[in-house]
């Protein structure tokens, strides 16, 4: 059998099942059928996951943070010259098909799968060669919750749902940073805090009313955890810079704890909304509107009838109904988790990231560098942050592109600033050197305040 005779397992046209290698169909809730997200990228969102799934009677195997070992893999089918991102998926990926996957199983294996221009838009295709290169059977890629494939052929509840997930993650990810800088007693704080955080993750599996009800007992519990100062009363570096900085930051985060520094790492809903917002940006510049802000006006869209076909029309639409219903999820979630006074980051529209980042950094070209240039203007502005560090892994053009766009900007402003390209979840001495310096000038900051 040649390689073009080969026939991979991959979703049906409507997504809403899988089609085996032996052309059979086969529905997401089969015993056989295990969804696979190979690398965490947030402790707290990868545990509301499991009642995400839980909920839907789906098998579930989550992979783990970054480590020394996913990098050997990554070097067994990647060239070196992939971003730090690319490599780490397709490396803890590998590294599940050889040590995880068992013989009989179907697998559908997570990862972001839009058209960008950052490699991880070069997916599709490497995962379609590799799969066929090797005769791998019964394994299906590149499969991740979008617009454009209906969140698996799922729906819109299921978007939803997913978007609480996450969430909840960076909820949870931010009032850990404060137990841990600040906690009185911090093993017994994280043992309660853990605690708390698994009554809310539960109630995933029963929907948004319950996880908001939980929410409310969360802030309300963990509130009475003793603290040594108030977050306000302490100084905050934000870690922000392309999506690959929450499998990266973890050394970094470790060292500010250590000088009594909180770290705050971007949110994680910051990019599920950029990938949401793809279509309702294309359609935009397809009708040659330069002005992001005005991708999502719906009467314009609507009055497309007449010139685009129904189909990009309706995708427009409900890429917009999505970014802004996800951006009232995020917003109803951290109003509630204010009240725990863990939580000392202030909800930001992602419409506002990208109004502030455009200028500098044209949104019209789908990139992330826009993210990044938008929540750096934003921060200074808000003046919750003592210092700001631009964390990028290597070769991620975003990030690199950020870095050249920030450096004049940061020069206009007193705040300190750094940036930090990463080769992988270890700091150099020179990064460390960097890094004693924000958090001097952090410290000098935060006192004039």
């Amino acid at each position: 059998m040649g390689i073009d005779e080969f026939k991979i397992a991959r979703f049906s046209d409507n997504y809403r099942y899988i089609i085996d290698s032996n052309n059979n169909r086969v529905d997401y809730h089969h015993p056989k059928v295990v969804h696979v997200w190979p690398v965490e990228p947030s402790k707290y969102y990868f545990r509301a996951l499991k009642y995400f799934y839980k909920k839907r009677g789906w098998k579930l195997r989550l992979g783990s943070r970054m480590a020394d070992d996913i990098d050997q893999y990554s070097k067994k089918i990647c060239t070196g010259k992939e971003c730090l991102s690319f490599s780490t998926i397709a490396g803890a990926t590998y590294k599940d098909l050889l040590e995880k996957r068992s013989d009989d199983e179907i697998s559908i294996y997570y990862c972001p799968n839009h058209p960008a221009n950052c490699q991880i838009g070069a997916f599709p295709l490497v995962w379609d060669t590799f799969a066929r290169r090797l005769k791998l059977k019964n394994a299906v890629f590149n499969a991740y919750p979008t617009v454009e494939n209906n969140y698996l052929g799922q729906g819109n509840i299921f978007a939803i749902d997913f978007m609480v997930s996450c969430v909840l993650g960076d909820i949870f990810d931010e009032a850990e940073t404060t137990i841990k800088c600040l906690a009185k007693d911090k093993p017994s704080a994280l043992k309660t805090f853990e605690e708390e955080c698994s009554k809310v993750e539960k109630c995933v599996e029963k929907g948004l009313t319950a996880v908001i009800f939980a929410l409310r007992k969360w802030a309300k519990s963990v509130a009475r955890i003793p603290l040594r100062a108030k977050p306000e009363e302490t100084p905050k570096i934000l870690i922000f810079g392309g999506i690959g900085v929450s499998i990266v930051h973890d050394s970094i985060s470790e060292f500010f704890f250590t000088h009594n520094i909180i770290p705050k790492v971007i949110n994680l809903s910051d990019y599920v909304l950029y990938a949401e917002a793809e279509l309702m940006t294309r359609f935009g510049i397809k009708r040659g509107i330069s002005d992001p802000g005005k991708h999502s006006n719906i009467l314009p869209i609507l009055f497309s009838i007449f010139s685009y076909p129904p189909k990009e029309i309706y995708m427009a639409l409900h890429s917009r109904v999505i970014v802004q219903s996800a951006g009232v999820i995020v917003k109803l979630l951290s109003k509630f988790a204010q009240k725990s006074g863990l939580i000392y980051d202030k909800y930001v529209p992602f419409s506002t990231l990208i109004k502030k980042g455009h200028p500098y950094a044209s949104f019209n070209t789908y990139d992330e560098t826009t993210l990044p240039v938008g929540r750096f203007i934003h921060s200074i502005e808000q003046k919750i942050y003592d210092g700001l560090l631009n964390v990028g892994g290597f070769n991620c053009q975003p990030t690199i592109n950020s870095m050249a766009v920030i450096r004049p900007l940061s020069n206009q402003y007193d705040i300190p600033y750094a940036a930090i390209d990463l080769e992988g979840n270890h700091v150099s001495p020179t990064h460390y050197r960097l890094l004693e310096n924000i958090v001097v000038q952090s410290r000098r900051v935060h006192e004039k305040r």
